[in-house]
């Protein structure tokens, strides 16, 4: 949680304001009816109904998310979507196709001996949110840029189903995250909602922020690896 604070309080001295950063479903059993004939079922269609049995239950858990914390968060890292196509974080100006650039110039910021990099992201002209950079160096440029962190904060009205993981964004609800993907790593609870965490550590998090009205208002993603 201590790096979090730390990247919330580099957006904040960069004039903005950015939150930071289990258990999914089990897989569903199948059961094979006609029990009063089983008797006289020839040991072969047993066995095809059996393997038709196994068949489902892999089909089934593909679209589920795991029991185990750091597995899930995993899966759902690769459920992110930015403006309809596939984000992998991290992620460099070649990954997000054309409309897209990032800001040339870099805030260096100092906290606790570490230092950070921070520039913006954005589409079109306008700002999709503030980044966080791996290995930069002076002057580099944007093109090599390598961005591990991406927030839906700052997204205007027009953009809110830019940043999305697995169909779940901006103006989805707890409940939508609850059901879709499980119970969280852990919540905080504030005076006016609820930021829930999907983490593994302080690199590599999923946050999203709930208004007590039930309503995602900003989610939050870094994956430093």
């Amino acid at each position: 949680m201590k790096k979090k604070k730390i990247l919330l309080t580099l957006l904040l001295s960069a004039a903005i304001v950015a939150s930071a950063a289990a258990c999914g479903t089990s897989t569903p059993s199948v059961s094979v009816s006609n029990q009063e004939n089983s008797a006289n079922t020839p040991s072969t269609a047993s066995a095809v109904s059996q393997s038709a049995v196994e068949s489902s239950k892999i089909e089934s858990s593909a679209t589920k998310y795991s029991d185990d914390n750091d597995t899930k968060v995993k899966q759902m890292m690769e459920k992110i979507t930015l403006n309809g196509k596939s984000l992998k974080i991290p992620y460099k100006l070649s990954d997000l196709g054309d409309g897209y650039t990032f800001d040339s110039s870099v805030d260096i910021e100092e906290h606790n001996g570490k230092t950070y990099a921070v520039t913006k992201l954005m589409y079109n002209d306008e700002k999709v949110s503030y980044v966080f950079l791996s290995n930069y160096q002076k002057n580099q440029k944007i093109t090599d840029f390598i961005a591990y962190y991406i927030s839906s904060s700052d997204l205007n009205e027009n953009m809110y189903g830019f940043l999305q993981i697995d169909n779940i964004g901006i103006n989805s609800t707890k409940n939508d995250i609850l059901k879709k993907f499980g119970e969280p790593t852990n919540i905080k609870s504030t005076d006016v909602g609820e930021y829930i965490y999907y983490e593994i550590n302080d690199d590599i998090y999923i946050s999203m922020f709930v208004l007590n009205s039930g309503k995602i208002t900003d989610i939050d993603i870094a994956n430093k690896v």
